[in-house]
């Protein structure tokens, strides 16, 4: 019974997944295009990341912050080593050490402090 019940959990998330899809403007989907050339995958195939990450309780993450997580972690892998990813958030669902070790592993640098986040800047413009 408990599993029917998560089944249609999951088919309710994917039917709003696919309306919020359905939902997007062509101007947001113009943007996002453009913007899908600096990127190694898909900007949609993240909302289907992001679908399962909010179902892994290690992540521990509501749709929208899996969203986020699955776009700066794609950011982050796309710029690659030449560049700085810092990420500063004060919203603490965030930090979660699965998070934060996938993040680290791609190069994104947290920091739910601004003032840590100024000062590490202050540190890479040095």
């Amino acid at each position: 019974m408990d599993s029917l019940k998560r089944f249609k959990n999951d088919v309710n998330d994917l039917n709003a997944l696919i309306t919020k899809l359905e939902e997007a403007t062509l101007k947001e989907i113009e943007i996002f295009s453009k913007l899908m050339l600096l990127f190694s995958e898909s900007l949609p195939l993240q909302y289907e990341v992001s679908f399962y990450v909010s179902k892994d309780p290690e992540y521990g993450l509501l749709f929208e912050d899996a969203l986020v997580f699955s776009f700066v972690k794609l950011v982050g892998r796309s710029i690659g080593p030449e560049s700085k990813v810092l990420f500063l958030t004060r919203d603490r669902d965030f930090d979660v050490e699965k998070v934060l070790e996938e993040l680290n592993e791609v190069g994104v640098e947290v920091y739910f402090s601004s003032g840590e986040c100024l000062q590490r800047i202050k540190e890479l413009l040095a």
